[in-house]
């Protein structure tokens, strides 16, 4: 929170008038809940009698350390308060509570437990000197050899189910469910599934009870049905139109399943379709813009009910083998619990689960017990009960009432529960919302009080909240109010869109670069315009932006790497605060990669990857060299050479090079004679000594953390090592978290105090705040929950069982109705994440995805939140208002209004502070307004010294440029075609103009860039010696691009002919012999005053050793136009040799142009005289591509081309 903090009239009442009273507490983001905690804290102590000891009668729980921290902190800060304006008895008194505060009741339900069990350790019947097992790596290991022990002993005892199973499932795979299975055994009682026609019927059951809730839910949806009669409401002139048939045919369909139970069957569910494709006529419609919308419109509905499809199905053969399977596995889980159990035994551990397991034993069985330990309680207060789960509440309630547990009526007085259903965003870690709302229900509305002023946001920021989650959290979002009221004279939060320099974003991947790359220059720009967006209390004030002001929030940080380097780049600070992915880092990999040549130095793959890592440094041409000059394995011809004296491949890598191999090897000859009687951690020290590694990794960006994770590494050798672990078992161990992807945090360092921006997850940001909160990725999609196994509330356990035909893509209804319910509540909690994220904002709010949108005009990806708020603001609109400026308002609220802005944004060179000019020009309106703003400052002193003001020194960089091939050609074609382009970023379908008599609905399914892209894909993944058949080329390749699936018919029958000339090519046999292939190379090619960016198609080596060069062309031509058509190619292939050039040490034999659709080909000879006059064309080329962007004088090369510019109408 921030301010000084008044008490509101529900503060007032849960902190203090109603201490006596059972209540829940529900409190919206950033309205003070800790503190009004921690206040009827304080209220309680003051109201104990004197003769009791209030510290041990009051249990205060949360579900972090730091959560537990924070809270015991503001107590004590009240305390000593309370105690300085205090006198007397009670002065003294006080004083003795802070005296003692060490010792009161404030933790997590984790150390709750563990203290109950330590004090009562004989009723739990275990160790009261136990040690809790706080490294969840090794409680996982413990747990999976557990399991993998059960398993194997019912493989050779010939347990015949377990034999079934293992035909239908991997053996690796069911360790991995069983162990899944053992980690649910508060949650889920794995006894209740011994027998499969048990479970059978308990599914049939709830398949009734869930299809008769759902398909009222959707008959009950106003706005489902009010879009319905939008969608038939549509005029269309003409009653023949193919789309008006599929309309009336379909809403028929739709409102049949609404409204009488009876149409809702399998054969219905078939006649529906999603997928009418580009039917209609936009003539008959009113245009394209409305037939797009009417089409995309009804698939939508339809989807949706098409959606419902299982609910009108039945149980099937693959629900009752489920059901067996799941009796098996449960049995093997029962097991493995018994074996895990021992293990932690003989090692004196309990882990997180056996403190909540034991205690809730202990307490259910001890009715007695259970008595005197809640008599001790006099009032139990739960922080963020919105984050518990069923288990956790039950173990607590028999401590609030020990008779009745969660049945009848809370107790008076006896339970205080904070919490916000809107902030509930850890399914993952078990928390159940619905523990928290039922527990609400059960106090009743009279024993609940609201929190709903919120003291962290100014009203900007918080209108905007309600005007966005009220729609999308639906009739239970409870809004909140702003308390602050001084808002900022620009708007309180933008919407940032980002676009490509070289046109529109068609695939995930660039529409993740876009974003990356316009998030870091909206916070260089942020900073050094000095813009005023940030609240200074002290001063009353706004004030600039500082890069500490800047918080970075990821829903997933599947990304982040992409925004680091893009940070790095505009030399924008910044710190990652505890990123998970330790085993995903490049310093982990490179030390354990190390260890593995150090264990074994015969495995070249290790050894070659040592050498080229950071800890030895040799680079590509070392290990090019290595591998031509001696035979694998490599190792022994290198330490013979070591031993003899001689410095490895002298010859060919001179000096220095050849001396640092013969030491690397000399050093992994000497570790690994010691290896196994030094141990681990020693092997690894001394490594990382004799490499200088860490001070290699402090010299890096981000290098704190780096050496931190390593220093992470080698207290988990050292663990090893304590156990007796060998080298071999540790990289083992270590090799199956990093395959599994564990989820495990990288080193906390130094830092979070600095002037830079913080990049972290939402989970991590949840219960921070920062001045400027930036939301990145709005454009990522719903997750694909596919899990195998899976476990709920209301279904229990459910299994996803694949049928023995391969071809079969059928599942278990009893998995896909429950495996239903998860999307909608997955779906549910990621708007609840984003509600978190921008409730963390104080004084400015940054939203940031890309202008990806599909060819109706929608946002991609469907389910993403920028298509949420594309329904909710109309993003869609305010794009299309913004093609020319480049920004446009975007209303909410009560007369507020956000900025929305597309583009890749204009930042100003790194390191340049920006001159008095340059700030009036950026504060300026208009020319006249700049007039105005000279005069006032008194700079109109004289012409000359206006330009000295108004123009920044130039730096020396300015006459560089970096730009993609493409355009480079583009730019030799035509400078005005480059200007439109790149320069403009003119769409170009909006530009053209259709041919006469070609209507709007003739054009084809996929733009010929699309295809292209599509078309290059195949090709990319075209087995040569193998070729694959078109549609499962066509198949793989969309699914690579993240394209629908209604493109492979069409793709499949473009691609098939191609493939058919390709196979009766030369090309095919040259490619299929060759010694090496290299595919899709991305280059950087430093030319005269530019850097070119570009990928090579493929490159290959020839039976007889030359290299050749090949790149594909899409483009509609016959045979007899090649050869014409080939020469306006000529200037990108002679850049794709030169870059083959330089990365080699040799010019190409030859560069060709292959036609994919005539399938001829068009050859270019080469040689180093033509690859030279090639070089010197490039360099006068990028000087005049230069000076027209400096000039901004742009030449037009008029010619027969012309004809097929899309931008032809524009240069008339």
């Amino acid at each position: 929170m921030s301010g000084p903090i008044q008490l509101t009239p529900a503060q007032q009442a849960a902190a203090i008038d109603r201490i006596a009273d059972s209540l829940a507490l529900r409190s919206g983001a950033g309205c003070g809940k800790t503190f009004v905690l921690a206040l009827r804290y304080i209220h309680l102590l003051r109201s104990a009698s004197t003769d009791s000891d209030p510290l041990s009668e009051l249990v205060a729980l949360t579900f972090t350390d730091k959560a537990a921290l924070e809270m015991s902190q503001r107590v004590r800060k009240m305390l000593l308060e309370l105690g300085a304006r205090s006198e007397g008895e009670f002065r003294a008194r006080v004083q003795g509570w802070i005296d003692r505060l060490g010792e009161a009741r404030i933790g997590t339900i984790h150390s709750f437990c563990s203290a109950l069990l330590r004090a009562n350790a004989i009723e739990a019947g275990i160790d009261p000197s136990f040690a809790v097992c706080s490294d969840a790596l090794q409680a996982r290991r413990l747990l999976s050899e557990a399991a993998d022990d059960a398993c194997l002993e019912a493989v050779e005892s010939e347990q015949t189910d377990v034999a079934e199973l293992l035909t239908r499932m991997a053996y690796p795979k069911v360790v991995e469910l069983v162990v899944d299975l053992a980690e649910l055994r508060t949650t889920c009682r794995l006894e209740d599934y011994q027998d499969p026609r048990a479970i059978v019927q308990r599914w049939e059951r709830l398949r009734r009870e869930t299809a008769r809730a759902e398909w009222a839910r959707l008959a009950a949806d106003v706005d489902y049905r009010a879009e319905l009669d939008r969608a038939e409401a549509h005029s269309c002139s003409d009653p023949h139109d193919r789309l008006a048939d599929y309309r009336s045919q379909q809403v028929r369909l739709v409102r049949g399943l609404l409204d009488d139970p009876a149409c809702r069957t399998a054969q219905t569910m078939d006649l529906l379709d999603d997928a009418p494709g580009n039917i209609g006529s936009g003539k008959a419609w009113g245009g394209k813009d409305m037939l797009l919308s009417v089409r995309s419109g009804l698939k939508n509905l339809v989807a949706r009910a098409m959606a419902m499809s299982p609910l009108t199905r039945p149980l099937n053969e693959l629900d009752e083998q489920a059901a067996a399977f799941l009796a098996t596995l449960t049995g093997l889980a029962r097991r493995t619990i018994e074996r895990y159990r021992l293990a932690k035994r003989s090692a004196g551990l309990l882990d997180f689960t056996d403190l909540l397991d034991h205690a809730g034993r202990m307490l259910r069985d001890n009715p007695a017990l259970r008595t005197r330990l809640a008599g001790q309680i006099r009032q139990l207060l739960i922080d963020e009960c919105q984050d518990t789960d069923a288990f956790q509440v039950e173990l607590l309630m028999t401590l609030v009432d020990p008779q009745r547990g969660l049945k009848g009526e809370v107790p008076q007085g006896r339970l205080f529960l904070v919490g916000d259903a809107k902030q509930s965003i850890y399914r993952f870690r078990g928390a159940q919302l619905e523990v928290f709302e039922d527990l609400c229900q059960r106090l009743g509305p009279d024993r609940q009080e609201d929190l709903d002023l919120s003291f962290r946001s100014h009203a900007g920021v918080v209108e905007f909240v309600n005007h966005v989650f009220a729609p999308l959290m639906g009739p239970a979002y409870s809004p909140i109010r702003a308390r602050r009221e001084v808002l900022p004279a620009e708007h309180s939060v933008e919407i940032l869109l980002a676009r490509r320099d070289e046109g529109p974003i068609d695939s995930a991947d660039q529409a993740d670069r876009a974003q990356a790359a316009a998030v870091a220059q909206r916070i260089r720009r942020m900073v050094d315009d000095g813009e005023r967006r940030v609240w200074d209390a002290q001063a009353g004030a706004w004030r600039a932006v500082r890069w500490g002001d800047v918080a970075i929030l990821f829903a997933r940080m599947t990304n982040s790497l992409l925004y680091e380097r893009e940070l790095q780049r505009m030399e924008v600070p910044y710190y990652v605060l505890s990123g998970m992915g330790f085993f995903q880092q490049q310093e982990v990999f490179d030390v354990l990669n190390a260890l593995r040549a150090i264990d074994n130095p015969l495995d070249d793959l290790a050894l070659l990857g040592l050498l080229r890592s950071s800890l030895v440094g040799l680079d590509d041409n070392v290990l090019l060299h290595l591998a031509m000059a001696l035979r694998p394995p490599y190792f022994p011809a290198l330490l013979e050479e070591v031993r003899a004296g001689r410095t490895p491949l002298a010859s060919v890598l001179g000096g220095p090079r050849s001396r640092a191999l013969g030491e690397a090897v000399a050093m992994i000859h000497d570790l690994h004679r010691r290896k196994d009687a030094v141990g681990i951690d020693r092997t690894l020290g001394e490594l990382l000594e004799r490499t200088a590694y860490e001070a290699v990794l402090l010299a890096q960006f981000q290098g704190k953390r780096m050496l931190g994770n390593v220093r992470m590494l080698l207290a988990r050798a050292a663990a090893a090592a304590g156990q007796g672990t060998c080298l071999a078992d540790f990289l083992a161990e270590m090799d199956e978290f990093v395959a599994a992807e564990q989820r495990h945090e990288q080193a906390a360092v130094e830092g979070e105090a600095e002037d830079v921006v913080r990049v972290l997850t939402i989970h991590k940001a949840k219960g921070l705040e920062f001045p400027v909160v930036i939301v990145p990725d709005l454009n990522v999609g719903r997750r694909s929950n596919s899990p195998t196994l899976l476990q709920r509330r209301d279904w229990g356990l459910t299994l996803k069982v694949k049928p023995e035909d391969e071809e079969d893509k059928s599942q278990p209804l009893s998995f896909l109705m429950a495996n239903r319910l998860e999307e909608q509540d997955q779906l549910r909690e990621d708007i609840r994440k984003y509600y978190v994220a921008l409730t963390r904002a104080q004084d400015f709010l940054v939203l940031a995805g890309a202008a990806w949108r599909t060819r109706e005009g929608a946002f991609q990806r469907a389910g993403s939140f920028v298509s949420n708020l594309d329904g909710v603001l109309g993003l869609s609109r305010a794009m299309d208002a913004a093609r020319q400026t480049g920004q446009a308002d975007v209303p909410y609220g009560k007369g507020f209004r956000a900025r929305l802005t597309t583009g890749p944004g204009q930042a100003k060179q790194p390191g340049l502070a920006p001159s008095d000019g340059a700030r009036l020009q950026t504060r300026s309106a208009d020319a006249e307004d700049l007039g105005r703003r000279i005069v006032q400052r008194g700079l109109k002193a004289s012409l000359d010294r206006e330009l000295e003001l108004l123009i920044d020194p130039l730096p020396p960089s300015v006459g560089r440029v970096e730009l993609a091939v493409t355009a480079l050609v583009d730019f030799d074609r035509c400078p005005q075609l480059y200007r439109w382009r790149y320069e403009l970023q003119v769409d170009a379908k909006a530009a053209a103009r259709p041919p006469s008599g070609l209507g709007p609905d003739d054009a084809a399914a996929v733009d010929a860039a699309t295809m292209g892209t599509i078309l290059h894909r195949c090709m990319e993944l075209l087995d040569f010696a193998a070729p694959q058949d078109a549609r499962a080329l066509a198949d793989r390749a969309l699914a690579d691009l993240e394209m629908q699936g209604q493109l492979l018919v069409g793709v499949a029958a473009e691609l098939e002919p191609m493939l058919q000339r390709l196979r009766a090519h030369a090309l095919m046999e040259e490619v299929a012999s060759a010694r090496q292939v290299r595919r899709e190379l991305d280059f950087l090619l430093a030319q005269g005053r530019a850097v070119l960016r570009g990928q090579i198609d493929l490159l290959f080596e020839d039976r007889a050793g030359r290299w050749r060069l090949v790149d594909y062309k899409s483009d509609r031509v016959s045979t007899d136009q090649v050869a014409r058509h080939a020469e306006g190619y000529q200037l990108q292939l002679l850049v794709y040799a030169l870059a083959a050039w330089r990365f080699h040490g040799a010019a190409p034999a030859d560069a060709r142009l292959y036609f994919l659709r005539p399938g001829t080909a068009h050859e270019l000879a080469l040689s180093e005289s033509v690859l030279g006059d090639a070089s010197r064309r490039l360099e006068r080329l990028t000087g005049e591509l230069i000076a027209a962007r400096r000039s901004g004088r742009f030449g037009r090369n008029a010619g027969e081309a012309c004809a097929f510019c899309p931008y032809r109408a524009l240069c008339r």
